[in-house]
This record gives structure tokens, sequence and C-alpha cells, in this order.
């Protein structure tokens, strides 16, 4: 399966430049986790559902 790419806004960067370190690193692996097997989380609502 081909990995998705995630489109990372500049207001999510600067978010996450805000956490620590070890928050910081638990997103960035979790992203990674969802890019390879975007099924691993829950659906999107909204707006957003079928992406």
């Amino acid at each position: 399966m081909q990995e998705c790419k995630i489109i990372e806004r500049d207001s999510f960067r600067r978010g996450l430049r805000r956490l620590s370190e070890e928050y910081r690193q638990r997103i960035i692996n979790a992203l990674r986790q969802l890019s390879r097997n975007p099924n691993l989380g829950k659906r999107l609502r909204g707006r957003y559902r079928d992406l």
C-alpha cells in the first residue's frame, strides 16, 4: 500500500512547536503510522468524511 501524504498547515506546525518534546514525538509518530495505514484512525465526519 502506498503511503498517504499528510499536509501540515502552518498553524499546526506553530502549535506543535509549543508542545513539549515528548508530546511532539508522540504526535509525529502517530502521523507516520496514519500515513502508512490511514485505516488506523477513526473515520472523518462532516465536510472531510470522504477524503
